[in-house]
């Protein structure tokens, strides 16, 4: 028989067992709650319904007395209790009639009804002749009496047929307990055998086949199943034993590739120029590749195994372990700024090397299980190659920018002489010419000077000379030089200056050269008589300054390149173009800023002008 056939029938098998216990308890369920519900409803509402015919007949009695006895009460009022109480008791006398199965209660609510009536009618009979007391004492009375003793005798019969039918329903109650408990423990039995029996036909065999599948996990794959049943897990066996045989094949016959395999990766591995360090999830380092040894100065064997953290007595691993403690963010930010973050390590021969560091932190990536963390990937790239080229680069842009200063100035000073009137007077052409060469030239000393400046950001030959200034010195110093332009342009400018510190700790010269920077840019693009804003805020941790204009703006896309070294951004609106000098002075401010620890950034839209800001760090009193 199939497994699947023999696990159907066995839960058939209880379902039918359930199924009986549970017939046989909705059964006698059903029959107690008929036989509580009579008792509940018949008998108690007969119960009721004679308790308040005696309290209406009583309360009628009462008002009747009075009008009989002539009291001197309202007989209007009297009257009309007399009526609301008749009507109550002609509704529970309804109510008693309804609810009287048994002869005898049939009988009393007979009894109740014909005293009832002859009682009313004798006591409308005072309405004209209530002066006769002998009417009240001789009929009214002897007609109440009748009935108060029928409901009486009504009440005592209803009380004997509940306690008759709560008798039947405990009897019911015992007789079910009995049965649905017998049938309950026949259910249980039944059911605890059909769970040991089936699950033990279908364990037994699944047990020796996990043994034998563990067996294989463990490199064993010559073992078989033999003697399973013509079932399910005969067929599971004769599977296992045939991946049996295919494990057997397959390692014989790739255990030699995947050797080969491992000895290419390996030499790889080995090969590589960069420095390559493996670590796991807690942080082991794994493998190191030769280049990697060289670049620590550290074999393999002080190296693999141990914990990096523990090794941090080398400068190279104390700043790899630097950086795995930092967050992803913080880590992007590390890695893209690499290039000039770079590591220098001291060969025995006294050569210098340059290094950047990638780090790979590797993570699962099944969703439905928790994500968490594989290892690391360190790698150490040499950029020294490139380190030296761009020093080279450097070093050219300084000599040619500091070569070309000189004849540049020797021009400015001749070019002022021949146009000073005491050597000689220069006709209309020739001093036109003049302020047009002198212009040329002093537009080639700016370049001259950006050139050294920017040459001595890259070398790292920039100097701070920090010092206690309040912000409106830096403004001065910004605004000083521009007040002829701002003159000839007629621009009016706006200040927005809120809460300031009373100093902050910076290098006064070139903050107010960057800011001034950004007020040059923004008189380039503004219209004669046209505006300029100039907003100094503060928040708890920085000091932001922002020169905003009305000029052309900066497309969307070309935000991200306005502070790279000799931009020059074509797309400005209104077909304009920028034109004079070599794109750095915003990478030099970029630099200052970031030297001072601060920030600096820019937003535009074409059409709607520029906002360029730098924010910086306030120092706080400890």
């Amino acid at each position: 028989m199939k497994l699947k056939t023999q696990i159907v029938l066995g839960f058939l098998f209880i379902l039918l067992l359930s199924l009986l216990l549970t017939g046989v308890y909705t059964y006698y369920l059903e029959s107690i709650g008929k036989a509580a519900n009579g008792v509940l409803t018949d008998n108690y509402r007969s119960i009721k319904s004679g308790e308040q015919m005696l309290v209406s007949l009583s309360k009628m009695d009462q008002m009747v007395a009075r009008i009989a006895l002539e009291q001197g009460y309202n007989d209007t009022i009297l009257w009309d209790i007399i009526q609301k109480e008749e009507v109550l008791f002609e509704k529970y006398l309804a109510v008693a009639q309804e609810t009287s199965l048994d002869s005898v209660e049939l009988i009393l609510v007979a009894r109740i009804k014909d005293n009832w009536e002859k009682r009313k009618t004798e006591t409308r009979r005072l309405t004209s002749i209530y002066q006769n007391k002998k009417i009240y004492f001789s009929e009214i009375q002897r007609f109440s009496d009748a009935i108060r003793e029928a409901c009486v005798a009504l009440i005592d019969v209803n009380h004997a047929l509940t306690q008759n039918k709560d008798n039947m329903v405990q009897q019911l109650y015992q007789e079910a307990k009995v049965y649905v408990y017998l049938l309950l423990v026949l259910v249980l039995v039944l059911a605890i055998y059909a769970i040991v029996a089936i699950p033990s036909r279908i364990v037994k065999p699944v047990q020796v086949i996990t043994d034998k599948m563990n067996d294989i996990a463990l490199g064993k794959y010559g073992e078989k199943l033999v003697g399973q049943s013509n079932n399910e897990l005969g067929e599971m066996a004769m599977a296992f034993n045939l991946m049996s045989d295919k494990l057997q094949e397959y390692e014989a016959s790739n255990l030699a590739e995947i050797q080969a395999q491992k000895s290419r990766i390996e030499y790889i591995v080995n090969h590589l120029s960069d420095g390559l360090i493996l670590l796991d999830e807690n942080r082991i380092i794994t493998r190191v590749n030769p280049a990697a040894e060289s670049i620590l100065g550290m074999d393999d064997w002080d190296l693999v195994g141990k914990n990096i953290e523990e090794l941090s007595g080398n400068f190279l691993i104390s700043d790899i372990v630097n950086s795995l403690d930092l967050n992803q963010a913080e880590r992007k930010k590390e890695a893209k700024e690499a290039p000039r973050n770079f590591i220098e390590v001291k060969k025995p021969s006294g050569k210098s090397e340059y290094y950047t560091k990638e780090i790979l932190h590797l993570f699962t990536k099944n969703s439905q299980i928790e994500k968490r963390s594989l290892g690391y990937i360190v790698t150490l790239k040499n950029i020294t190659s490139f380190k030296e080229s761009e020093e080279a680069k450097s070093n050219f842009l300084a000599v040619v920018s500091h070569e070309l200063k000189t004849p540049l100035s020797a021009m400015n000073m001749s070019l002022m002489l021949l146009q000073d009137e005491r050597i000689g007077t220069l006709s209309d052409e020739q001093s036109q010419l003049a302020n047009s060469m002198k212009k040329e030239v002093s537009r080639l000393m700016k370049m001259v000077s950006e050139l050294l400046d920017f040459s001595k950001v890259e070398s790292g030959n920039m100097e701070l000379d920090t010092m206690l200034v309040l912000p409106d010195t830096i403004i001065d110093f910004a605004l000083s030089p521009l007040e002829v332009v701002f003159r000839e342009k007629n621009i009016h400018l706006y200040r927005t200056i809120g809460h300031l510190v009373s100093g902050i700790e910076v290098d006064p010269d070139k903050v107010s050269w960057v800011l001034a920077n950004f007020f040059t840019n923004a008189i380039r693009y503004t219209e004669k008589d046209g505006n300029l804003w100039l907003e100094v805020l503060q928040d708890d941790n920085y000091l932001e300054f922002a020169v905003r204009d009305e000029g052309p703006g900066i497309a969307e896309a070309d935000l991200n390149k306005v502070f790279n070294k000799f931009v020059q951004l074509d797309n400005l609106g209104k077909g304009r173009k920028n034109k004079g000098g070599l794109g750095l002075g915003l990478a030099i401010s970029k630099e200052v800023v970031e030297a001072h620890g601060g920030e600096i950034g820019v937003s535009s839209e074409l059409g709607k002008g520029c906002r360029f800001y730098f924010r910086l760090p306030i120092q706080k009193k400890k």
